[in-house]
């Protein structure tokens, strides 16, 4: 005990002597490095980004957690302004492993609404809008009013990007309600800014004008000259929905000017693509022209696609009409090249950030699982030392037995610690083996249903510009005739249409792949009485099938709570599975729902009449895009959806059972959700 003692000693004292070393440094000097990061490189956001690396290496050793997470943060937000996203997203994932070694919600919030933020910059709003209701949730927790303000405002914006302007009201309004409660002029300003954006897309002009008015008051009486450029650009849309041109372009050059006088040149590309469109439309066709070529050089230096897609579309509309169409023809294959690029970089985008949040997840379990062990292995240190305080006590012949009992122990520990060591190895390859099957699967199955459509659509896209270029020669040479042209129009005509309905195929799978990941949006619990609820919504849902249906409902009536519109979904899905496996010749589909009531919870047994189920196929019936028809005629999404929504929304179970004749499946609920 004596020689432990002077150990430990020695030791503290090697510990002191390096943190009076080093030191930590103090809050004042942390201020005065993070303020002068600010001050001097918010508008050179890539030198801001060496700065800020320059000091996490030099002051490395004495920087606490929270202060290498702000500056992290930090870091982040100069990446997202000089347009770096990658760099962004990964210096973002370490600020979240950080905020989850602190373990303090607020900081977790703002990896949310960094991420949420950064999406919505890149035009990827619905990724945006789930990441900000995550981080609503994480503030909630923290109780933070200003940070569940500001997620309110963000999530309604979100919204009205994406033309919900309903469902963003409620948000708005409570953002509004907070900044008037606290008397901040700054939340009022952006609260009555985007009440104007929602009335305005409701098509209420005069009462966004009075919204935008307030706002743009607001904002120049307390000296927010960059945010009252937004109040420009807004009542310029505004005049030119009333039709007014000429107090438009008046608006939009006074936003434009003020958004060069900050070098905000990525917020000032689309007010700039506003005023060429006007100048369009006003007959100042050079001006309009020279805007937008210059529009499309800082666009490019951006990589913003959707702004190069919007400028290829209006040259080309103004090389048509100016009756260049070679010009126009370029533009065109311009404005489809940039659109695919958009869409590619929009889909890279949704993976990456998936990806990265099952790798999170698998990372936070892992973590859990450490933490477990930690504390195992703290309570058994505890009872060593127990037992040492024991031993001393004891005679020597006690001391002697616990010493061979020690020994003993010890072998096995080595032994169990390399047990563990290779199960958890095991575990952890196998986590990753499935992580990549699964992802494999579903891209591949994604990749494959959409490869029919947008194929169509690229193969009509082709025939209709060699025929452009066909009509284009022609029109050079002075040989094009009437039959020609007619001819054109047709075979247009039918490669438009081709494409359209390629692109809403396209869509409605998108739709279906959508489903597979199991969510609540805006669906509410209730109270139902199964038995007459199954043979309603079952009889209602049968009635769109071509084929002839008979149901039956029998068994208990059991009221249970639960969410209505999930059973009536996994209730389609089955019901649309056996109509789709039916016998050609088979003259009429027979489907039966069996209630059966149990202690807490609730069996609902359906069956069918069709050709059933092999066993090699049920071990296999609920994996997505496995089915036994071909892929054009079936999916293969409609049971993982049902199984998705019954396990993780309704908490229970989606069994397939054996059956002598049809398919069997039975639907395992809780008598009540909340329980």
């Amino acid at each position: 005990m004596k020689r432990i003692a002077i150990f430990c000693f020695f030791m503290l004292a090697m510990v002191t002597a390096k943190a009076a070393e080093t030191g930590v440094l103090s809050k004042a000097k942390y201020n005065e490095i993070r303020n002068e990061i600010l001050d001097n490189y918010t508008h050179r956001p890539l030198q801001g980004v060496e700065k800020i690396r320059f000091y996490l290496t030099k002051y490395q050793q004495q920087l606490t957690l929270r202060q290498t997470l702000r500056l992290r943060y930090t870091l982040v937000f100069f990446l997202v302004s000089a347009s770096q996203f990658e760099i962004a997203f990964t210096e973002l994932a370490q600020c979240k492993k950080l905020a989850d070694k602190l373990n303090e919600p607020m900081l977790t919030a703002y990896y949310y609404s960094y991420l949420a933020g950064m999406l919505e910059k890149l035009e990827n709003f619905d990724l945006s809008l789930e990441t900000y209701i995550e981080g609503l949730k994480v503030a909630s927790k923290a109780n933070d009013s200003k940070m569940i303000a500001r997620m309110n405002n963000n999530i309604g914006h979100v919204l009205i990007e994406l033309g919900k302007v309903e469902a963003a009201k409620p948000y708005i309004n409570q953002f509004l309600d907070f900044g008037q409660k606290i008397n901040h002029y700054s939340y009022i300003s952006t609260g009555f800014n985007n009440l104007g954006e929602i009335e305005l897309k409701l098509g209420n002009l005069e009462q966004a004008k009075g919204y935008f008015l307030k706002s743009l008051e607001l904002r120049e009486t307390h000296g927010e000259r960059l945010n009252s450029a937004w109040s420009y650009y807004n009542l310029a849309k505004l005049a030119l929905l009333s039709g007014e041109l000429s107090i438009a372009v008046s608006h939009l050059e006074q936003a434009i000017s003020i958004f060069n006088d900050y070098d905000r040149d990525i917020e000032s590309l689309a007010p700039k693509m506003t005023l060429a469109d006007t100048l369009f439309k006003l007959k100042e066709f050079d001006k309009a022209k020279a805007l937008t070529l210059s529009t499309i050089d800082r666009a490019k230096k951006f990589e913003k696609y959707q702004i190069l897609s919007k400028a290829y579309l209006l040259l080309k509309t103004y090389y048509f009409k100016n009756e260049n169409y070679q010009q126009s023809s370029l533009m065109a294959d311009e404005y489809i090249k940039n659109k695919e690029i958009f869409m590619h970089k929009q889909a890279n985008q949704a993976l990456m950030h998936y990806i990265a949040k099952i790798d999170l997840t698998s990372k936070e379990l892992q973590n859990s699982e450490l933490r477990k062990q930690n504390l195992v292995a703290n309570q058994d240190a505890q009872a060593k030392e127990y037992q040492l305080y024991l031993v001393l006590t004891f005679s020597v012949l006690i001391i002697l037995l616990v010493y061979i009992f020690m020994r003993f122990l010890t072998r096995k520990n080595k032994v169990l610690k390399k047990t563990i060591a290779k199960l958890n190895k095991t575990q952890t390859e196998l986590i990753e083996a499935e992580k990549i099957s699964a992802i494999t699967t579903l891209v591949s199955g994604m990749a494959h249903q959409l490869n029919t459509p947008l194929g169509i659509i690229v193969t009509a896209i082709s025939a209709l510009k060699e025929r452009l270029q066909v009509i284009d020669i022609k029109l050079n040479e002075k040989s094009l005739n009437l039959s020609t042209m007619e001819s054109f129009i047709s075979d247009a005509k039918s490669s438009i249409a081709l494409s359209e309905a390629s692109s809403d195929k396209a869509s409605q799978l998108i739709q279906q792949f959508k489903l597979i990941s199991a969510e609540l949006k805006d669906v509410k619990s209730s109270s139902i009485s199964l038995k007459p609820f199954l043979f309603e919504k079952s009889n209602l849902i049968g009635g769109y099938f071509e084929k002839k249906l008979t149901l039956n409902v029998v068994g208990d009536d059991v009221i249970i709570e639960t969410y209505p519109d999930v059973i009536l979904e996994v209730l389609e899905q089955l019901l649309k599975n056996s109509s789709e496996h039916q016998q050609d010749n088979a003259e009429s589909l027979i489907c039966s729902f069996e209630i059966r009531s149990l202690k807490d919870t609730v069996d609902i047994i359906y069956q069918d009449n069709g050709v059933g189920i092999s066993e090699e196929d049920r071990q296999q019936v609920f994996n997505p895009f496995f089915t036994t028809k071909k892929m054009s005629s079936c999916l293969g999404l409609g049971l993982n959806i049902a199984h998705n929504s019954v396990t993780q929304l309704l908490n229970g179970k989606l069994l397939c059972e054996p059956c002598e004749q049809g398919a069997k499946f039975i639907i395992h609920l809780p008598l009540s959700i909340k329980s």
